[in-house]
């Protein structure tokens, strides 16, 4: 069995640029969406749920990444020259 490639770290980053900044907006969204006094109580769950969102979104599009790297580079060896 071939090994999977390792992928670039920029690449993960490039592909994930836009869900972090949509997340960290949510996330400052829920902070100031929280009462005066209760910055907290209110705003912890919103924003540790955001966070588990996007570990999940993080960990799926890495594992994606790697895999689909797989099938290219088999491809372009099977192609002749």
């Amino acid at each position: 069995m071939e090994r999977l490639v390792q992928v670039n770290r920029d690449q993960l980053a490039s592909e994930l640029h836009q869900v972090l900044e949509q997340t960290l907006a949510k996330v400052m969204d829920a902070v100031n969406s929280a009462k005066d006094g209760r910055l907290i109580e209110d705003g912890e769950q919103p924003v540790f749920d955001l966070m588990k969102q996007l570990e999940c979104c993080v960990f799926q599009k890495a594992l994606q990444l790697r895999v689909d790297f797989f099938p290219l580079r088999r491809t372009r060896r099977a192609t002749p020259s």
